[in-house]
């Protein structure tokens, strides 16, 4: 959407229902304001061929008057040569995330974020530029997981951890497509299973045999998801450090 852009129309711009949506200044070419659904306003230029884009910061951190300027020089730089512009892919940003973010944490968190974002958005996003990464392009990928929930809000709360990751300083690699995505939490249980009731179904497992009981005894021995139980392969199994 094209508008003249002043305090007044910054100010009273409103959220999207879903995502985030785009109103460019007529007055400067590839300038504007990006709104997410949660309210975020965030001053971008979009240039070059590539259309590439650069964020320049919040409002009202910085002001539209210095966001305009930013965009300016920016722009002028761009026309000099003196603006090179950064050709992530994916991958590449991938690689640094899992070297910079994800080995600063504890290994259960490694292991997950890994997990999904190698699992999910890898196979499909790998050699794509982050700065074409769209929100429905996320969107697409993770609606294929709306038979699971849980699993679908895992996963782009992942994804929205990586991209706001790939968009802080020093990289501004690309404005985050998931800034100011609202996940639905799951709902937490009323109530766990007692030792009793433990012990019936570990027996009526016993019974069951394989494949489904082995798959049963398994879940309540490690406490992990069906899903990953389920897909469980001999190779992940070190009997000799019984991990």
């Amino acid at each position: 959407m094209r508008l003249t852009l002043t305090d007044l129309t910054v100010r009273q711009l409103q959220p999207p229902e879903r995502g985030q949506k785009m109103y460019r200044d007529e007055t400067l070419a590839g300038f504007g304001v990006r709104v997410s659904q949660a309210g975020t306003k965030t001053f971008v230029l979009v240039h070059g061929r590539d259309r590439q884009f650069t964020t320049i910061g919040r409002y009202p951190i910085i002001s539209l008057a210095e966001a305009r300027s930013q965009a300016k020089q920016l722009l002028a730089k761009k026309t000099l040569g003196l603006l090179q512009p950064q050709a992530v892919s994916f991958e590449e940003a991938f690689e640094q995330f899992k070297a910079q973010h994800i080995a600063t944490k504890r290994p259960r968190t490694q292991y997950d974020y890994k997990r999904t974002l190698e699992k999910y958005f890898l196979p499909r996003l790998g050699k794509e530029r982050l700065n074409k990464v769209s929100y429905e392009r996320l969107m697409e990928i993770t609606d294929r997981l709306a038979d699971t929930p849980s699993e679908q809000a895992h996963a782009l709360a992942v994804a929205r951890t990586f991209f706001k990751w790939c968009a802080r300083p020093p990289r501004r690699y690309t404005p985050s497509p998931l800034d100011g995505l609202q996940l639905k939490l799951a709902k937490s249980r009323k109530r766990t299973l007692t030792d009793e009731e433990i012990v019936k179904i570990w027996l009526a497992a016993e019974e069951q045999g394989y494949p489904h009981g082995t798959v049963v005894r398994l879940l309540l021995l490690t406490g992990q998801r069906r899903s990953e139980i389920g897909g469980l392969q001999r190779p992940w199994i070190n009997e000799k450090d019984r991990t």
